[in-house]
């Protein structure tokens, strides 16, 4: 399986988007926003972003734009996530101090942490 996800700060950089599942075997737990994507999409940097920004407006309703060029870390891991192998492309995003996140049923919520909350959770 292969996963794209965020690191969304706001435009201050003093703040990070997180989400809190709902479900098991997450539940409760804080998280980068992502989604997964098929195999038959195409399997790169461009296809990662691509899926990246698709899945956070669908997941959040917010826009988000990717910073630099290039994601910050890809990796392979079955240790952290019990449904098996997956493979990640991770990168660093804005967003819009203001933006306003949707309500999902697949989180408690999504919005703003400060980085200190987020860092003091671990």
């Amino acid at each position: 399986r292969i996963r794209a996800e965020a690191i969304i700060l706001n435009q201050s950089e003093d703040k990070i988007v997180m989400q809190k599942f709902r479900f098991a075997p997450y539940a409760e737990h804080l998280a980068i926003p992502g989604g997964y994507y098929d195999d038959d999409d195409e399997q790169s940097e461009e296809g990662a972003s691509k899926a990246l920004i698709k899945a956070v407006k669908a997941d959040l309703g917010i826009e988000i734009d990717i910073v630099n060029s290039g994601y910050v870390r890809r990796y392979s891991s079955s240790e952290n996530d019990p449904r098996g192998m997956i493979e990640s492309y991770v990168f660093q995003c804005t967003t819009d101090d203001a933006a306003t996140f949707k309500h999902s049923s697949e989180f408690i919520e999504a919005r703003f942490y400060s980085l200190s909350d987020v860092l003091s959770q671990r």
